[in-house]
């Protein structure tokens, strides 16, 4: 699924090379009750209006299901219907514009936490600011270099800011388009996106931070305080990648 000119179109043969008639059904997270169900011929691209389905929130999910034994039964696990985008620097992020485009006055930024390993598309608080009707924009962080996590702080390797600058970038021709004032820019997220809510904040002068469990001291946290300590947790590769090494 991909989002474009605000329709979400559907192409299964595409997404994930099924090539028989599937049935599209789309989840209403929120209110638990399925809202839409279409039957895609093989070869089929389904166009969905975004207004017909996203009405109060954003939270929905999809999946495809195709007919065994005359009973449609699911072919692929539900999905989040929403379309993660890269731009030409490579940041990878989700836009949602405010429902109805209404009161596009605030923007807020959401910067993500220490990814699980075990997740592949992680984004904190989309299910928390799903009624919150402004613009939302999701930066991912998955630059790093070490395997499990890919954590980079959004800052860069070898003490570099080459992923600073270019979330900068993001994030100012968001706002501009937008036309949003600086001081209405929300700087949001928890541990790893707490110190990135603070650290671009205050670095671009945005007027506001909700910042939950930051770590402001990147040194002491990911070393734990020790230049010889654990090598073989999560976080000296996660400071090694930061700083070129660890003396």
């Amino acid at each position: 699924m991909i989002e474009k000119n605000n329709y979400f179109i559907f192409n299964p043969r595409k997404e994930h090379k099924i090539n028989e008639q599937v049935r599209l059904v789309i989840k209403d997270e929120m209110e638990k009750e399925f809202v839409h169900f279409k039957v895609i011929d093989p070869g089929e691209e389904y166009h969905l209006k975004r207004d017909e389905i996203i009405k109060k929130h954003q939270m929905f999910r999809y999946k495809y299901q195709r007919k065994i034994e005359g009973k449609w039964t699911d072919y692929i696990e539900y999905k989040f219907l929403y379309d993660e985008q890269k731009n030409r620097h490579g940041l990878k992020y989700i836009y949602y514009p405010p429902i109805g485009n209404e009161n596009n006055e605030y923007l807020i930024v959401v910067f993500q936490g220490i990814k699980e390993v075990d997740r592949k598309n992680y984004y904190n608080y989309i299910k928390t600011l799903a009624n919150v009707n402004v613009s939302k924009l999701y930066i991912k962080d998955d630059y790093g270099s070490d395997e499990l996590t890919q954590t980079s702080y959004y800052l860069g390797p070898n003490k570099s800011l080459k992923i600073a600058n270019k979330v900068d970038k993001l994030i100012e021709k968001t706002r501009k388009k937008l036309k949003i004032k600086k001081e209405n820019v929300i700087c949001a997220g928890s541990s790893k996106g707490g110190f990135a809510s603070l650290y671009f904040a205050y670095r671009m002068g945005y007027g506001y931070v909700v910042s939950g469990g930051p770590q402001i001291r990147l040194g002491t946290y990911l070393t734990k305080g020790k230049i010889d300590g654990d090598q073989l947790g999560i976080l000296p590769p996660i400071m090694k990648y930061l700083t070129g090494e660890i003396t």
